[in-house]
């Protein structure tokens, strides 16, 4: 229990990407912002893209308690439309309670 008290804890600043396909764009981006509100360093261990036209990039893999990174998702227009189903981002940490986040996308 005191290991659980103490554990890193991650939090989405929002639950899914959100690409406005609509514009004259190639390429449309959208932020996401990884808080760790819990007692010790939170690792994002892995990113993986689950899917076809999505680049990423996160500005720091090791989050201390009360700080906030950014992961930064670019949907490139022209992929998507070989695409058979929306791509996903999946993320392991050392959160116990949420070890794997699949973070869904929305075109508009």
């Amino acid at each position: 229990e005191s290991q659980l008290a103490n554990a890193p804890k991650l939090q989405l600043s929002k639950g899914r990407l959100n690409f406005d396909m609509a514009s004259g764009k190639a390429k449309v981006k959208d932020d996401l912002e990884i808080t760790n509100i819990g007692k010790s360093r939170l690792s994002i261990r892995s990113i993986q893209i689950i899917g076809t036209g999505l680049d990423i990039s996160l500005n720091k893999q090791n989050i201390e308690p009360g700080e906030t990174a950014k992961l930064k998702v670019v949907a490139i227009k022209s992929m998507f439309a070989k695409a058979r189903t929306l791509p996903k981002v999946l993320m392991i940490t050392n959160d116990p309670s949420q070890p794997k986040v699949i973070i869904n996308t929305l075109l508009k």
